[in-house]
């Protein structure tokens, strides 16, 4: 009897510690350790090595760590200006890690090396990188579209240029077509997550779930949401690598368990893009047999009057350009890297929809976490979402509340 009730307590015990998870990555030692290799080892010594092709990778881990725990200093503003403008520099990897550094550190810069810089590049990537700097730097558009005409007479065929030619000609006065008529009427009979953002994405958005019934779910009389930040590190569109969620529908495939530190071990939910997976996967059907994602089955999904909103399928030409492994997950990163940032304390990432924890720094446990708040509902439904769709509903500058989503999709 004595060994059955002494199995017994070790049994609801750790099914007790179980359920509180805990990230040595949080803790403060960790942190603190953990901050002082990035900026003392990998943001100095990277970069004071001299550029070859050994240590490339080491160049490109320092622009990493700078966009991370956004660092400035001269070395680094001299390492980005040199990738930038040495026309023997052609590493395509370390090209693109140093633009996205740069928009991300030093957006009011560069200027000079970017103009000579687009008009010598043949990558599409690369060049759209460079264009978009330079527009948020008032640089004429008609300019940079006759450049981009100039350079690539196929633009349209290019997922990347297309998207990038159409950001250079946004009329700002375009409205989306009526937000809750994409909500009630994209995949009527299926359940579905909607994450509504600002298009200025250092606000906070908000995420609900539609069911299959067409109905929302319900939190204490009100419409179950969590606040989320799908904005990148970089702040780069959807369209780019390591930009922010892009605008449009995704495919939901399953939720799962991150090994990964940076998001912690909150379950989280993983999606697709249009082309990262087969269209029989995407739409979770078998009988579909062609391998070959169209514009036209991107259409399909959508109500007639957002069918030729733009704007909308940036997720589409996203998956096209290859963008993948965007997920909704939790986080364990510093939340003290933003202080200061309008979103904080969210914790932006490659791309992916995030939304907030918190962890004890002595414990490393878990103390806050609306991932959890959203998992719990999640696991609950009997019938589970299948997509998920992220839309900018207009371009305030404020986070979106509770009292809007209310607003926005009342009866």
């Amino acid at each position: 009897m004595k060994s059955i009730f002494i199995l017994l307590f070790v049994f609801v015990c750790s099914t007790f510690s179980q359920q509180i998870p805990i990230s040595n990555f949080t803790k403060k030692e960790v942190r603190d350790s953990f901050y002082l290799q990035l900026k003392n080892h990998v943001l100095i010594n990277n970069l004071q090595l001299e550029l070859t092709d050994s240590n490339i990778e080491q160049w490109i881990e320092a622009f990493w760590a700078a966009g991370l725990i956004l660092e400035k200093s001269p070395i680094i503003k001299e390492s980005l200006a040199k990738v930038i403008s040495d026309e023997k520099i052609t590493n395509i990897n370390l090209i693109r890690s140093a633009l996205e550094s740069a928009y991300t550190l030093y957006p009011s810069d560069f200027t000079p090396e970017l103009k000579r810089f687009i008009l010598r590049t043949d990558n599409p990537k690369l060049f759209a990188m460079s264009a978009l700097h330079l527009f948020r730097n008032n640089f004429a558009k008609d300019s940079l579209l006759n450049i981009l005409r100039s350079r690539f007479p196929d633009f349209t065929q290019n997922p990347i240029l297309k998207m990038l030619a159409s950001r250079l000609s946004e009329d700002k006065k375009l409205k989306p077509p009526p937000i809750k008529e994409l909500v009630l009427n994209t995949f009527p009979n299926e359940s579905v997550i909607f994450v509504f953002q600002r298009k200025q994405r250092d606000f906070i958005g908000r995420a609900i779930i539609r069911n299959h019934k067409n109905q929302f779910e319900i939190e204490d009389t009100k419409i179950f949401s969590i606040p989320v930040l799908a904005r990148a590190i970089s702040d780069l569109p959807g369209f780019i690598t390591n930009g922010n969620t892009p605008q449009g529908i995704f495919s939901i495939q399953g939720t799962a368990y991150s090994s990964n530190r940076f998001i912690g071990s909150t379950e989280n939910i993983q999606t697709v893009l249009p082309f990262e997976v087969k269209p029989s996967h995407f739409f979770h059907d078998s009988t579909i047999y062609t391998d070959e994602f169209s514009h036209q089955m991107y259409k399909n999904m959508l109500p007639k009057n957002w069918q030729e909103y733009f704007p909308i399928y940036e997720a589409f030409y996203a998956g096209k350009a290859g963008r993948n492994e965007i997920i909704f997950h939790g986080t364990t990163v510093d939340t003290s890297y933003y202080t200061g940032k309008p979103y904080a304390p969210y914790t932006p990432t490659l791309g992916c929809i995030c939304s907030l924890e918190l962890w004890d720094e002595n414990s490393g446990e878990r103390i806050f976490s609306d991932q959890q708040k959203f998992m719990d509902r999640f696991s609950k439904m009997i019938i589970k979402p299948s997509y998920l769709v992220v839309v900018e509903i207009d371009d305030l500058n404020s986070s979106i509340s509770q009292s809007e989503i209310e607003e926005l999709l009342k009866d």
